[in-house]
């Protein structure tokens, strides 16, 4: 099916397009707000390896889905993995509340992604190997975990960014198509995001939450 998803009529309708162009200085400090979040959490997921990856290992998971389903069944079957990635997405999700309404929602997340893609995506595809979510899920290559790494990364900015209500699961899906990034991964968090607001992934957040 073709997408005909119009990114910039969006976000003109929810006055979320700055014509006079995008504030550098806003999606910097919105990028290291966020890189802050991001970084305490890999470090409590490192410091928890041992009991994730045994949660992973028992984790029912069937081979024929795709990288998303994939890690999304592997996450609802690893409670700590579970809450670790409840409390990302909780931290990122005041970041983006903050500078809500300052910056254009598509520029403002993809701007962010780029940034935690450059410094911790090489993080993230070792914790998805040490883990053993890359055996699990049987990743073979490199470029399957690297896809895996950067579906993991949208997915969570993703539901920070709905759940703080700086930008709809549409929206996202848009500035990615238009952003420079990769057709696979484009595809893959797309379709992650897609109906984000029932996902079990979120649901399980906000129960996590519930309970902070």
């Amino acid at each position: 099916m073709k997408d005909n998803f119009n990114l910039r009529a969006y976000l003109q309708s929810q006055i979320l397009f700055e014509a006079e162009g995008v504030d550098e200085k806003e999606l910097d400090l919105l990028d290291n707000e966020i890189d802050s979040a991001f970084a305490s959490s890999l470090g409590a997921l490192q410091g928890q390896v041992a009991e994730v990856k045994g949660q992973v290992s028992e984790a029912e998971t069937d081979l024929n889905e795709a990288i998303v389903s994939l890690l999304i069944s592997i996450l609802l079957s690893a409670p700590k993995l579970l809450e670790i990635i409840g409390g990302m997405v909780k931290k990122i999700a005041t970041k983006f509340s903050k500078e809500k309404g300052k910056v254009a929602a598509g520029d403002g997340f993809i701007h962010a992604g780029h940034h935690l893609e450059e410094k911790y995506l090489g993080i993230l595809k070792k914790i998805i190997k040490i883990t053993g979510i890359a055996k699990k899920a049987n990743l073979q290559s490199e470029e399957d975990i690297d896809k895996a790494a950067k579906v993991m990364l949208y997915t969570i900015l993703g539901a920070a960014a709905v759940s703080a209500g700086f930008a709809s699961a549409e929206a996202i899906g848009g500035a990615l198509a238009g952003k420079g990034v990769s057709a696979a991964v484009y595809g893959a968090a797309k379709g992650g995001l897609a109906g984000i607001k029932g996902n079990e992934i979120v649901d399980g957040v906000k129960k996590l939450l519930a309970k902070a």
